[in-house]
């Protein structure tokens, strides 16, 4: 009988952590809030009331604290998003309460306590371990003068992103998962096996007719993957693959953002001729297409 209630216990707690945190499609990053908005933030959150309108302005508060270089900063971060995950709870707030777990994580390695911010995954199920872990493997990944043995100690995280996200069918955190390997592929000069992480996840998009997909991460194949010269093709070509697609699709911008890129390329190679060839054409797609942006290229 009494292995029983403690099963049935058990079984509740799950299910009651699954209802907070399993479904959540964003990405790594902390959202972006303009920081001078931060006093009349400050103002508002006095005089709201205890609803989810007032655990969106906490994160966006903790947001905001989160993104600051000062000392206290982190902490600051973490204390409003304490207050948007309880107050989540209370109003049975499924994404305010992801969103604030994520931002005690990020807000917790940047104090920097990676321990600490491990713990946040006894906090979490489902989609939000996934991030979590996720989150938790770039803080080794981001580290730029990382040597192998260090890196190394993000693959764990990534293993067990990658297993969780197909325990619960996530399409999203399955592709999530997968680009991130890829990342740790490429910081461990493993180039081939990282290039065909990134493989996978554009032939899941072609197979389900995602043309935007595609592009999308065709694009990002060309952005990511080391610039060396044995890289240099695969670097144009998909690049090219991307333009394409987005051609296709009648987005200029994201077809001028190619054709810079490539240009920024050939000149890292000694091709000044071929970058300021396409940097012209970058500036004829986005006149074609209506575009209006600052230029960096040229």
């Amino acid at each position: 009988m009494i292995t029983r209630i403690i099963y049935v216990a058990g079984l509740l707690l799950t299910i009651m952590q699954a209802a907070y945190c399993q479904p959540t499609k964003s990405n790594l990053a902390v959202k972006k809030h303009p920081q001078f908005s931060l006093p009349g933030r400050l103002a508002r959150l006095r005089m709201a009331k205890e609803d989810t309108a007032k655990v969106d302005l906490l994160l966006e508060i903790s947001s905001i604290y989160n993104r600051r270089q000062s000392t206290g900063a982190p902490d600051s971060s973490i204390m409003f998003a304490r207050q948007a995950a309880a107050l989540s709870q209370k109003r049975d707030y499924t994404a305010g309460y992801c969103e604030a777990i994520f931002l005690v994580c990020k807000s917790l390695l940047k104090k920097p306590d990676f321990r600490a911010a491990e713990r946040t995954l006894d906090e979490a199920t489902g989609e939000l371990k996934v991030r979590l872990l996720l989150v938790l493997s770039e803080d080794f990944l981001g580290k730029m003068d990382s040597w192998p043995d260090e890196l190394r100690k993000a693959l764990p995280y990534i293993t067990a992103a990658k297993r969780l996200s197909a325990q619960v069918g996530s399409r999203h955190w399955i592709t999530e998962s997968t680009i991130v390997q890829a990342k740790w592929h490429f910081r461990m000069g493993q180039m081939t096996l990282g290039k065909n992480c990134f493989y996978e996840v554009i032939r899941y998009h072609q197979q389900i007719k995602d043309k935007p997909g595609e592009a999308h991460w065709w694009q990002e194949l060309g952005r990511y993957i080391p610039d060396t010269d044995s890289t240099y093709a695969i670097e144009i070509y998909s690049l090219r693959k991307a333009r394409t697609l987005f051609k296709e699709l009648g987005d200029a911008a994201e077809e001028a953002d190619c054709v810079q890129n490539e240009g920024f390329i050939h000149s890292e190679h000694g091709r000044d001729d071929l970058a300021e060839k396409y940097y012209l054409e970058e500036l004829r797609i986005l006149k074609a297409g209506g575009v209006t942006r600052k230029m960096s290229s040229c």
